[in-house]
């Protein structure tokens, strides 16, 4: 009766003239529109009460949200669908799908070399203020305030679920228990173990959490091996810098004397890329031999011979070339100290026959190396005698080396 009346007493008034039907026209299509959509929403709201009782917000229950997603939904690390821990990077949920973010979001760093892929290990040290050794130069570049400011936001909800502390030094007693054999040391993979063979276990810790851990470990003690076999002779290292530095002033073929050393060098190609190789790689290619090249000829013109001999008075191995070459030297020596034994069957044998009389049997130059590192490995790494050849052998018999050498 509302909308009869409505509609003659709208006829009537632009009878008038036309700019007045135009006018009544516009206003009467507003009007209806908000009417037809009142009487919409009332149709569908008492659908829903139909459907859900009395209760009309009955669809907001526990009887929807279980209370393990409710707390999902607290964390910002986790699917609010699933539960599935989620990394820095995920957009979409690795488990269920359901859609966590808006946007690309930038991987701070290679996640297939670490096998870190929600970035627990990551975490776990810059929470604790370090960054860690293992990222990169280009890894740690990529670390833009925005990648920074995401996790210490993170860590302001982690932590809320998880193992507690009590429970921790349980499952530890149970580990020491499940592997107590006084003949050998509880490895790696005695702990990956006790974890991947618990359901219990496997239900509180992230996905992949303890494969990350593995992959995390397997680096740090083949940087240690590596560090603790190698061997240097810093009069040579210092030597080639000296001649390398040198040399880059003149034409290949000149004879000359070293007024750093005193001897006599001919300046060649091979001089050069014997050098150069130790420094960026064997694989570098000659265009980037002959970048290098140039750019330490720059450096050593401009800033080292023209600041910091000439106008600081230093000596050519108190400038910052030098110790940046020697650095570089005796890191890439580092690098490539197991590459000699990696095919070496004797190298495995003398290990395991290192507190043997047989031992003694082995070439002079393998047990040398043996002992410095089994030696190195106690005075710097705190190892036992038999944790020292123990962990020597994890790393042969995994072949740690080809994990990582990419």
């Amino acid at each position: 009766r509302v909308i009869l009346t409505g509609i003659i007493l709208f006829a009537l008034l632009s009878f008038f003239s036309v700019k007045m039907f135009l006018l009544v026209s516009a206003i009467f299509t507003f009007l209806f529109y908000q009417l037809n959509l009142l009487m919409n929403t009332y149709s569908v709201e008492q659908l829903i009460r139909e459907a859900v009782g009395d209760n009309r917000y009955a669809f907001h229950s526990k009887e929807i949200l279980s209370e393990e997603q409710i707390e999902w939904m607290k964390q910002k690390d986790r699917c609010s669908g699933c539960g599935e821990f989620l990394s820095l990077t995920d957009v979409f949920c690795p488990e269920c799908g359901l859609r966590v973010r808006n946007g690309k979001v930038h991987n701070p760093y290679n996640i297939s070399k670490y096998n870190d892929k929600n970035f627990l290990l990551l975490k776990m040290e810059l929470y604790k203020g370090f960054v860690p050794k293992w990222l990169s130069e280009e890894d740690i570049k990529n670390f833009t305030k925005d990648i920074r400011r995401s996790i210490l936001a993170e860590s302001e909800t982690e932590g809320v679920s998880g193992i507690s502390g009590r429970n921790s030094i349980s499952y530890f007693n149970k580990l020491l228990n499940k592997f107590d054999d006084h003949s050998k040391l509880i490895t790696m993979l005695d702990v990956k173990t006790f974890f991947t063979d618990s359901d219990e276990l496997n239900k509180q810790i992230p996905t992949d959490f303890i494969n990350s851990l593995e992959s995390m470990y397997d680096y740090e003690i083949l940087q240690q091996i590596k560090e603790s076999i190698y061997y240097y002779n810093k009069n040579q290292i210092q030597k080639e810098i000296l001649d390398y530095l040198f040399a880059l002033n003149y034409d290949i073929g000149n004879t000359l004397t070293n007024t750093y050393t005193g001897k006599k060098i001919i300046v060649s190609e091979e001089l050069f890329n014997n050098f150069e190789s130790t420094i960026i790689g064997l694989n570098a290619g000659k265009e980037r031999f002959e970048e290098f090249r140039k750019d330490a000829q720059k450096e050593f013109i401009t800033m080292t011979l023209a600041v910091e001999i000439k106008l600081q008075g230093k000596k050519i191995h108190q400038t910052q070339q030098f110790f940046k070459l020697f650095d570089k030297y005796k890191r890439n020596i580092k690098e490539n100290a197991l590459s000699v034994y990696i095919n070496n069957d004797n190298f495995k044998r003398a290990i395991n026959d290192f507190d043997e009389t047989s031992f003694k049997n082995y070439p002079n130059k393998l047990k040398s190396d043996i002992t410095r590192l089994i030696n190195n490995l106690q005075k710097k790494y705190s190892y036992s005698e038999k944790g020292a050849i123990q962990v020597c052998i994890y790393l042969i018999d995994k072949k740690i080396w080809e994990k990582f050498e990419k």
